[in-house]
């Protein structure tokens, strides 16, 4: 349980919906999780150990290989320019419900699940925000989310290889491609945490470190079972401005979809591993 009364929220240096420039892509190749590829191409080593794994180095080089191969083409080609469209807002929580409020606009409810976790406990991300009967006078908590797209046009390369029957090539492509939306959203997050939000200085962590989510606050995508269903998609789509059927959805089958969810900044707050939670919700982005 977290000590409301004796905690005082991080306001965020800006409020409302902005874009993010991801064209660096040098710096956003940095935020890659290349053990996720291997993990989902089966090789049970993770990076970087698996390049010299005796029974799976070859297959885990040449996998590497291709990838980055096919990254520094769309890079070439000048595909790789994804739309990034992220907000604060202030916020409250009222039991399960984060009550989102957008400068001069309507507060929008967003309602997360309550899961039952094995020890015994329940884990509901709206546990994160500070209760609206706890806050202070002109006090607010705050909670951010986004939204990253990429170039549609690396759909009809993918279509290509597709019409090819080369399967290889749409499934790396298309593993890649949630990938590097993924990587992103985790510059993104760096960019908020450090300077945007500027809720804490993470500067001597390494990327790995921040890959593997060593930094105050979390990301937490759409699509997680902590948050897996349509509410809260078509709330994330009213405060960004988005239309819920473009650019929103999180579907790692569909290299055009989105990575799209939200940020928390409580210290405390902590990804629960799937193993953790007693029968987790079944997505239904």
């Amino acid at each position: 349980m977290i000590d409301w009364p004796a905690f005082s929220p991080f306001p965020s240096r800006f409020v409302g919906v902005s874009t993010f420039d991801a064209a660096d892509t040098d710096r956003v190749r940095t935020y890659l999780n290349w053990s996720e590829l291997f993990r989902q191409w089966e090789i049970p080593v993770p990076f970087p150990d698996a390049l010299d794994s005796p029974d799976w180095c070859t297959t885990a080089r040449s996998l590497l290989a291709d990838a980055n191969a096919l990254l520094d083409d769309w890079i070439a080609r000048g595909l790789l320019r994804p739309e990034v469209t992220f907000g604060v807002w202030q916020a409250w929580a009222e039991g399960d419900q984060v009550v989102v409020q957008p400068p001069g606009g309507g507060a929008v409810r967003l309602t997360f699940p309550r899961l039952p976790v094995a020890d015994g406990s329940s884990y509901c991300l709206a546990d994160l925000i500070k209760p609206a009967a706890l806050l202070t006078t002109g006090e607010s908590d705050y909670i951010g989310g986004y939204a990253v797209r990429l170039d549609q046009r690396i759909g009809a390369a993918i279509q290509t290889w597709a019409a090819a029957e080369d399967d290889y090539r749409v499934f790396l492509a298309t593993d890649l491609c949630a990938l590097y939306r993924s990587a992103v959203a985790d510059y993104l997050h760096y960019r908020l945490r450090r300077f945007i939000w500027a809720y804490c200085d993470d500067d001597d962590l390494s990327n790995t470190d921040i890959i593997e989510g060593i930094h105050q606050g979390i990301r937490v995508s759409i699509g997680d079972y902590a948050c897996p269903g349509p509410v809260e998609r078509f709330g994330l789509s009213a405060l960004l401005g988005l239309t819920p059927d473009i650019g929103i959805v999180n579907d790692p089958a569909n290299p055009l979809s989105a990575d799209s969810g939200f940020f928390f900044a409580h210290p405390r707050a902590r990804h629960f591993p799937p193993q953790s939670v007693a029968n987790p919700p079944i997505v239904n982005a």
